[in-house]
């Protein structure tokens, strides 16, 4: 048995190990400085706006597939284009939420927001957060190092519920998409590969998630709205 969160007792072997190792994890890793918070939040913030742009995309070409004579001379082309739109979502997602050697994944950044001691640069931003009489008010921007634990841990939570989807994800990434497997296992990959539906919930998390650090940390957050892109 381990000790799990808020006290509880979790069984050795099934999260509760998970959850055991990413305490030593969280434990063993130094604390962010501003300037690499700055870069992974720009790199962060442009996987996701090009997933959101791939998505509009993708679903502005339907209406154009197979709809007349006229557009049949490249319904190929726009059928492999759209192949490429869903390509880029996979490879991209993935990056954000499959673990592994993805330095940029989002629990990756968590576990280094919160790794103790904290970083001046969180404890800065905390500090602000508490001396603006706005973000004081309001509950989004994280005044202590308790109230930011309690955020990401909701974050993960939330992350935690696409699980079943991000294993499928990252199945069809590296035997589909990223590597030639045997036709066997590509093929059950295939099959069990992510709708455009799924892929456009786990994108509208990594927007989310991407804010609400952002908010958390009272920094300003940014509009994935790709209307007009």
């Amino acid at each position: 048995l381990h000790q799990g969160p808020e006290g509880s007792v979790l069984p050795a072997g099934v999260w509760g190990a998970e959850y055991v190792l990413e305490q030593v994890i969280v434990m063993s890793t130094p604390g962010l400085t501003e300037q690499e918070f700055k870069e992974w939040s720009d790199d962060l913030q442009y996987i996701i706006w090009d997933c959101h742009i791939s998505l509009q995309n993708f679903e502005a070409l339907a209406k154009h597939l197979h709809r007349g004579a006229e557009w049949i001379p490249i319904s190929g082309f726009l059928d492999h284009l759209r192949t490429q739109y869903y390509f880029t979502l996979v490879t991209q997602l993935a990056k954000l939420f499959c673990e592994g050697d993805h330095a940029l994944r989002f629990t990756a950044l968590m576990n280094r927001l919160a790794a103790p001691p904290v970083s001046s640069f969180v404890l800065g931003r905390l500090e602000h957060n508490t001396r603006d009489s706005i973000h004081a008010r309001l509950p989004q921007f994280w005044k202590s190092e308790q109230e930011m634990r309690d955020g990401l841990k909701r974050l993960k939570q939330g992350i935690a519920k696409q699980k079943a989807v991000i294993e499928r994800l990252h199945k069809c990434r590296n035997k589909v998409i990223a590597h030639t497997d045997s036709i066997q296992q590509r093929q059950s990959a295939e099959q069990a590969a992510p709708t455009v539906s799924e892929l456009k919930e786990l994108a509208k998390l990594a927007a989310e998630i991407h804010n609400l650090i952002q908010a958390g940390l009272g920094l300003g957050s940014f509009s994935f709205d790709t209307t007009g892109s």
